[in-house]
């Protein structure tokens, strides 16, 4: 099955982006299981310190983290693997994004 993902958000110069992910999942599985397998992001809601599971697939990336309104709110250049500090985010709903995956977490 092939699924278009396409996310809608303002950027820090408050004009709308587009981003679209493309993703074909194996017959019977659907879009969620294969994102997760991918690899998520733990403790979900974090208070100080989050991890990446699973991402040797994303080892070298960039990671960016928006804010709910899709500011850019932190980047990782070139990703190796460490976990990711966001004590000094404010309590909320942010998305980590790599090149080919977003995923939501709730900072406490």
């Amino acid at each position: 099955t092939e699924y278009v993902v396409i996310a809608t958000a303002k950027n820090a110069e408050n004009e709308w982006t587009h981003s679209t992910v493309n993703v074909t999942t194996p017959q019977g599985e659907g879009c969620e299981e294969v994102l997760a397998s991918k690899f998520n992001v733990y403790p979900n809601p974090v208070k100080d310190v989050l991890t990446i599971n699973n991402a040797d697939a994303i080892y070298g990336n960039d990671i960016c983290i928006y804010s709910i309104t899709g500011m850019l709110v932190a980047k990782h250049s070139q990703w190796n693997g460490e976990h990711i500090d966001v004590s000094n985010l404010n309590p909320g709903v942010y998305f980590i994004n790599t090149n080919s995956t977003t995923l939501k977490f709730v900072k406490q």
